[in-house]
């Protein structure tokens, strides 16, 4: 299951700014979802 967000991120081999600020986002917002599916259980 890869999002689109999923591969972009593992596209930025450099370390650009944008990549990263991709990465950190996408990280935050699985991190949201992993929180509601605990609470929701």
């Amino acid at each position: 299951m890869t999002s689109v967000d999923d591969r972009r991120a593992q596209d930025c081999t450099l370390p650009t700014p944008m990549c990263a600020q991709d990465f950190s986002r996408i990280l935050k917002e699985r991190e949201a979802m992993f929180n509601q599916k605990r609470a929701a259980e």
